[in-house]
């Protein structure tokens, strides 16, 4: 199921390349993809575009970077909160990069740990030895 914020993505990354007057393989080549049936995906918020997918289409279009990286975090933070079922912080524009990607493996460590009694308690022995830093 394509989410509402994948979708808004989608949309506006087809309106740029329709606005430009490109083919999707036109617009492969242009952002130096292989295949465009990864655009096919993006436009249709099957798939989440990277970062240096959505520079090439500001570079191409001159659209708003902060607009597109405000519209991905959004459809990364409906896929995580999908996946996790938790409400889904995200730290600046780090969202699947090393941030994001550290918040996920603390949330998932979190959830083992408090299921068992005996590891909370080792962990905040831990914690404590180390005076309260990771």
């Amino acid at each position: 199921m394509t989410s509402n914020a994948a979708r808004s993505l989608g949309e506006e990354l087809r309106r740029v390349r329709v606005a430009e007057g490109l083919s999707l393989r036109a617009m492969a080549r242009r952002l130096g993809l292989s295949a465009h049936s990864a655009l096919v995906d993006f436009e249709r918020g099957q798939r989440v575009p990277s970062p240096a997918v959505l520079a090439g289409y500001v570079r191409i279009d001159g659209v708003d970077a902060a607009v597109l990286r405000t519209m991905r975090e959004a459809v990364v933070r409906e896929r995580l909160r999908e996946r996790s079922g938790e409400p889904v912080v995200v730290v600046g524009s780090q969202v699947g990069g090393r941030v994001g990607g550290l918040c996920a493996v603390l949330r998932a460590a979190a959830r083992l740990l408090s299921r068992c009694a005996a590891c909370v308690e080792a962990a905040a022995r831990w914690f404590e030895k180390r005076g309260g830093r990771v």
